[in-house]
Parts: C-alpha cells; structure tokens; sequence
C-alpha cells in the first residue's frame, strides 16, 4: 500500500515541543522538575524561577512561517498602559482635541464579510493568516504610526461607541493588525468579537433600542507582539467575519461615534 503524504498545518492545540509553527519548547523537562520538587521534596529550586516564560512574536509579514520571528522573555513584574481614541481621520490618537466635533462612520452590513479576503479555511482566531489588507478594504480601520518599537503584552480593550438599527442580533469584529506601509501588507495579531446582544451579560442577553447609542467593550484574545517603528498599529472593525461566526439574519448598518 502507497503511504500517503499528509500536508503539515498550523495549529493552536500541539504540545509546544511538537507545535507547528515553531519555536518549539521542550516543557516534559519542566514538568520532571516540578514533581521532583514537589513530591519527592528534592531541592531543585524551579519555585524560585519565573512563574511565567512568553514568546514574543516579532513584527513579520504575513502568511504562514515556521519558526516564528521572535524572542524569549519573562512576564515583565510592571506594565503600561495605553489609551488611543479613534478619530475621523481614520486614524488612532493619544489625546483629543476640544474642537473636533462628534460624528458617525460606517459601513452597510456585509454577511459575506471574510469568505474572499483570505483562504476562508484559515480565518480563526490565533492562526496564522494571509494578507489582511483586501478584508481592511471592507472594514472601518484606524492608524496609529508608530515612531519607536512597541511591545503589546496581554489583552487590548476596546470600547466602541455605536448606533445601530438592529434591534436584535449584530456582530461587533475587532482585529489588531500590523501595517507595513513599504510593502501594504497587513499582518494579523489578535482580535475578537462580541454580539451587541451580550454587551452586559453572556448568559442574560438582551435587545437593543433601535437608532440608540450604546458602548460595547470587550477584550481581544491574548497576545504577546512587537511592532516595528514606522509601522503602524491598525484597528479593523467589521460586522461580519466569516467563519468565525455564522453571520448575523438581520440587514443593519455599523454606525461607530469617533472624535
């Protein structure tokens, strides 16, 4: 019988010493350290080692790649936080000026919204995407340039200010991504989603008001990334991403207050 060749796969679920894409970690070491320690009390002294290692994946065009660009590091013991609004410009700003004045933007309702920026058989969270760029086209999306490097450790929030017609079900999708402005290509990070219906509880979800302005914030999934200087950190927003959810029945408009 002929053997059948099988295509390796980027997952999510591998044990790290055998994970596609790399690095891989070679972690039964570890875990022989700590039941040493712990159930045969030898003084091996893994307690007093960093309780927590990350890789940080390093700003890299998009696509599959193995191993990943990027570094070892331990969990940093402080960090920092920073607040970008977005503005009409389309663009994300620290701070905002008095005098610009409130106003919607938006996009029609697209159900299909994902099946032919990428190969549909990869859009899912943590996976190693295509270019993200023919899907921003279909997206509200906003900049920030950056001029020095920047490291992104844990989960981004994001507060969006919306109006909606939709009085039942709509998909709120926001996508961290990393713009190349020398190549124009866009390369995912992390995002997530929330359903507008869920904005106060997961288990007691609730209808909207029509034409009524709510605030829907939620985390995306966690990430450790470094961005390049003169790169820029872009948020995308749409209400439709195929297949991550089954699109929403009802028609509505995304309306999202900026400024």
């Amino acid at each position: 019988m002929k053997k059948q060749k099988t295509k390796k796969k980027n997952r999510n679920h591998d044990f790290p010493n055998v994970a596609v894409p790399g690095p891989r970690y070679e972690w039964r070491a570890d875990v022989v350290r700590w039941y040493n320690r712990w159930l045969r009390d030898e003084q091996n002294h893994i307690e007093d080692e960093p309780a927590f290692t990350l890789f940080v994946r390093e700003s890299c065009p998009p696509g599959p790649l193995d191993p990943l660009p990027g570094y070892w590091r331990y969990l940093p013991e402080e960090f920092s936080s920073v607040r970008l609004y977005m503005t009409s410009a389309h663009e994300l700003a620290t701070s905002l000026p008095g005098t610009l004045a409130q106003v919607y933007q938006g996009t029609p309702y697209r159900a299909s919204t994902g099946t032919a920026a990428t190969d549909p058989s990869l859009i899912w969270w943590g996976e190693l995407l295509n270019n993200m760029a023919p899907l921003d086209n279909d997206s509200l999306v906003y900049d920030y340039r950056l001029t020095d490097a920047l490291e992104v450790v844990g989960l981004v929030n994001v507060s969006l200010a919306i109006n909606s017609d939709a009085a039942n079900i709509s998909f709120w999708f926001a996508r961290l991504e990393d713009y190349d402005p020398a190549t124009g290509a866009v390369t995912m990070v992390t995002g997530a989603s929330l359903n507008s219906a869920q904005r106060d509880s997961s288990t007691d979800p609730t209808s909207m008001a029509p034409h009524s302005n709510y605030t829907l914030s939620f985390y995306l999934h966690w990430t450790a990334y470094a961005f390049k200087a003169g790169h820029h950190l872009r948020i995308a927003l749409t209400n439709s991403l195929y297949h991550v959810n089954v699109p929403s029945p009802f028609q509505f408009d995304m309306k999202l207050l900026v400024n």
